[in-house]
C-alpha cells in the first residue's frame, strides 16, 4: 500500500491472493460473500424500490392538507404569479424569500397550467427529495464502497425521516431544496472537489439564509485540513503561496458569493431593484419578535420579555463557533470522512440551538445529516430518532394545529443538548484531546483573576445595558399636553406609526389623561437607552422639531460608539487576540442596524438614531 493510501472499507488486500478468491474463502464460494452475490444483484435495487413506493404512499394521504403558510403566504404569491405574467411577475416584491424559490414556483405555474397552486408548491418540494436520497447514498457509499444494501439503507433512512415526509408533503415548505445542497457540498467535500462543494453552498444559501447553519463545519472542516493530512486527504493540493483561507484555496471559497449572485441575476434582469434582491435577508431578521418559535432550543428557558438579549445569544453562538475553531486547528486530525460527516451535524445541531429568533423548522438539515452521521458511526443510530421525534414535537402547535406539543418545549430543549455533548465528546477524542479537571480548577479562575483588570469595564458596560433592558421591561410613558405642545404630540404620534418596523421605541398604545394630556405607552421592545433618549431630548427640545431629531441622533451615536469603543478594549485585553474582540463588538452592535433595516431603508442611516 502506498503512502497516504487507505485500505478498503471492507478490510484489507492481500497481494498474494488471487483476483476473485475473498479473504477467508479459499474456495471462491460465492457463498462467502457477506451480503450473497444473489442479494446483491437482485436485492438492493428492489429494496429500493419498494422503499420509494411506500414512501409515495405515505406522502400521498397529506398532499390535500392546508397549513397556515401556505394560505396566507405561498398560494397568495402563486396567485400573483399567475396573474401577473408569470416570470414579469418577477419584478415585483411581493414575496419576502430570495427568488431562487421563486423561479422554480414560476416555472412550474408556466409548464403545469392546469395544476392547483397546492400541489404545484408541494411537487417542488418533492422533486427535491430524491436527488437528497441520491446523495445520502452516494455518501455512504464512499463509506462503504463494498456494499450496496447499506447506502440503499442510507437513502430510505432520508426518506423516511419524519422531518423530510412532514416538510413538503404535509407543510409545503422547501427546506429540503437548501438542505439537497448543502449534502451537496458535503459530497463534494468528500471527493476533494472544494469548489464545487462552495458553488453548492453559495446556491443552499440562496434558497434559505438557515443554511448558513452549516458555515461553522466550513470554518472546522477548513481547520482540519490545516492541521495536516496525509496524502490523498482533503487539503493536501492546498496552495502554499498564501492564496488560502482557513485551509481552502481562495478560488474555492470565492465559488459561495459568485454562486449567490448568479442565482440573484434572473430577478434583477426582469425590473426587481439590486437593493430590494440584496437586503431580502435583513429583511426577515427583523420580521419576528420571538426568542423562539416553537423550536426546543436553549432559548426555550429564556422569557420572551427579554427579547432585547437576543444579540447576545449571537455573540455566544459566534463565541462557540470560534472556539471550537481555534481546538480543531490544533489538534493533528486527519479529515477522515467519519470526522468531516460527525462535524457538519455537530454543527448543524448547534448552530439553531444557540441562537435565538430560530423557528420549528430550522433543525431540518440536522435531521438529515445526523442520518449520514448514523451510518458513518452506527453507535450513534439513535440520534436522527431522537432530533426526529423533538422537531416533530415542535411541529404540532403551528403545522398541525394543536392546543400545544405533546412535550413541553422547554422540556424537549434537553434533548439537542444532550445530543451536543455526546457529540462534542466524540469530537474531542477525534481531535486528540482528553479531559483535563485541572483546566477547570482554581488555576483557570486564577488565571482569569489575573485579568480581572481587562473585564471591569465590560463588566461596567454589561450592568448599564442590563439596567436599560430591566428598566424598559417595566415600560413607561410620555405624557405631553396637546395645547401645549402639538409639535411633541405628532412626533410621537408618527413614532407609534413605526411600531412595525422600528426598533428603537416602540409604543404600545396612547391614553387620555385627566389633565388633558395624552400619554404614550411604551411596550418595552425598544432598544436599550431608546426609551432614555426619548425622554432627554422631548425634555430639553419641547418644541423644536428639528433640534429634538438632531439631539436624538448625536446621543444615541455617541453613546453606542463609546459603548463600543470601550468594549472593544476591554475584549482586547481579556481575550488577547483583538480579531475576535472586533468580532464579537461587531457582533452585538450590528444589530442596532441591522433590527432597523426597514427603517433604514425608508429614511436613511440617520433614521436609526431618531424617533
Amino acid at each position: 500500500m502506498g503512502p497516504g493510501e487507505s485500505a478498503p472499507a471492507g478490510g484489507t488486500k492481500d497481494s498474494r491472493v488471487p483476483s476473485g478468491i475473498s479473504v477467508g474463502n479459499p474456495a471462491g464460494n460465492p457463498a462467502g460473500d457477506p451480503e450473497g452475490r444473489g442479494w446483491r444483484r437482485f436485492g438492493p435495487p428492489g429494496l429500493l424500490a419498494g422503499g420509494v413506493l411506500v414512501a409515495l404512499a405515505v406522502r400521498l394521504p397529506l398532499l390535500p392538507y392546508q397549513t397556515g403558510d401556505f394560505l396566507g403566504y405561498l398560494r397568495v404569491w402563486y396567485g400573483f404569479i399567475v396573474a401577473n405574467g408569470h416570470f414579469d411577475a418577477l419584478q415585483y416584491g411581493f414575496y419576502d424569500y430570495n427568488p431562487p424559490y421563486l423561479y422554480l414556483l414560476t416555472t412550474i405555474a408556466s409548464a403545469a397550467p392546469g395544476l392547483s397552486a397546492l400541489l404545484a408548491i408541494k411537487f417542488v418540494s418533492l422533486a427535491f427529495e430524491a436527488p437528497l436520497a441520491f446523495l445520502a447514498h452516494r455518501i455512504v457509499r464512499l463509506h462503504r464502497p463494498r456494499s450496496r444494501t447499506i447506502p440503499v439503507l442510507a437513502a430510505l433512512a432520508v426518506l423516511f425521516a419524519p422531518t423530510v415526509v412532514l416538510n413538503g408533503a404535509f407543510w409545503a415548505q422547501c427546506d429540503v431544496i437548501y438542505t439537497t445542497f448543502l449534502v451537496a457540498g458535503l459530497f463534494f467535500l468528500l471527493k476533494e472537489r472544494p469548489g464545487t462543494a462552495f458553488a453548492s453552498f453559495g446556491l443552499a444559501v440562496a434558497f434559505k439564509a438557515q443554511a448558513l447553519f452549516f458555515l461553522p463545519a466550513l470554518f472546522w472542516i477548513g481547520a482540519t485540513r490545516n492541521s495536516g493530512g496525509s496524502p490523498g486527504s482533503p487539503g493536501a493540493s492546498v496552495p502554499a503561496d498564501g492564496s488560502a483561507i482557513g485551509g481552502f484555496a481562495l478560488r474555492a471559497i470565492l465559488m459561495a458569493p459568485l454562486a449567490y449572485f448568479l442565482a440573484l441575476l434572473p430577478a434583477w434582469f426582469l425590473g426587481r431593484p439590486a437593493y430590494d434582491l440584496l437586503f431580502v435577508y435583513l429583511g426577515q431578521a427583523g420580521k419576528h419578535g420571538d426568542l423562539a418559535k416553537n423550536v426546543p432550543n436553549l432559548w426555550q428557558w429564556v422569557p420572551n420579555d427579554w427579547y432585547a438579549l437576543w444579540p447576545l445569544g449571537v455573540l455566544a453562538t459566534a463565541a462557540v463557533v470560534w472556539g471550537v475553531t481555534l481546538a480543531v486547528r490544533r489538534s493533528r486530525a486527519l479529515p477522515t470522512a467519519d470526522l468531516l460527516v460527525t462535524l457538519s451535524a455537530f454543527a448543524l445541531i448547534l448552530t439553531p440551538y444557540l441562537l435565538p429568533k430560530m423557528h420549528d423548522r430550522y433543525f431540518f438539515p440536522a435531521e438529515v445529516f445526523t442520518v449520514l452521521l448514523a451510518f458513518h458511526r452506527p453507535r450513534f443510530w439513535w440520534v436522527p430518532i431522537a432530533l426526529g421525534l423533538t422537531s416533530v414535537n415542535g411541529y404540532l402547535h403551528y403545522g398541525f394545529g394543536t392546543e400545544a406539543p405533546f412535550v413541553p418545549l422547554a422540556a424537549a430543549a434537553v434533548v439537542p443538548l444532550v445530543l451536543l455533548v455526546l457529540l462534542g465528546r466524540q469530537l474531542l477524542r477525534d481531535l486528540g484531546y482528553s479531559f483535563r479537571p485541572e483546566r477547570f480548577g482554581f488555576r483557570a479562575l486564577g488565571a482569569f483573576a489575573r485579568r480581572k483588570a481587562a473585564a471591569a469595564p465590560l463588566a461596567l458596560l454589561l450592568l448599564v445595558f442590563g439596567g436599560m433592558f430591566l428598566s424598559a421591561r417595566e415600560g413607561g410613558r410620555f405624557v405631553r399636553p396637546v395645547g401645549d405642545d402639538p409639535v411633541a404630540a405628532g412626533t410621537l404620534a408618527r413614532a407609534a406609526n413605526l411600531n412595525a418596523e422600528h426598533f428603537f421605541v416602540r409604543f404600545s398604545h396612547r391614553t387620555l389623561e385627566a389633565d388633558g394630556a395624552v400619554a404614550y405607552h411604551l411596550d418595552g421592545g425598544g432598544a436599550p437607552g431608546g426609551d432614555f433618549a426619548l425622554r432627554f431630548v422631548t425634555g430639553h427640545f419641547p418644541r423644536d422639531h428639528g433640534a429634538r431629531l438632531a439631539a436624538a441622533r448625536t446621543l444615541m451615536a455617541l453613546f453606542f460608539s463609546g459603548a463600543a469603543l470601550l468594549a472593544y478594549f476591554s475584549l482586547a485585553r481579556l481575550l488577547e487576540r483583538r480579531s475576535l474582540a472586533l468580532a464579537a463588538v461587531l457582533l452585538v452592535f450590528s444589530w442596532f442596524w441591522a433590527g432597523s433595516g426597514l427603517v433604514v431603508a425608508a429614511a436613511g442611516p440617520p433614521a436609526l438614531f431618531g424617533v
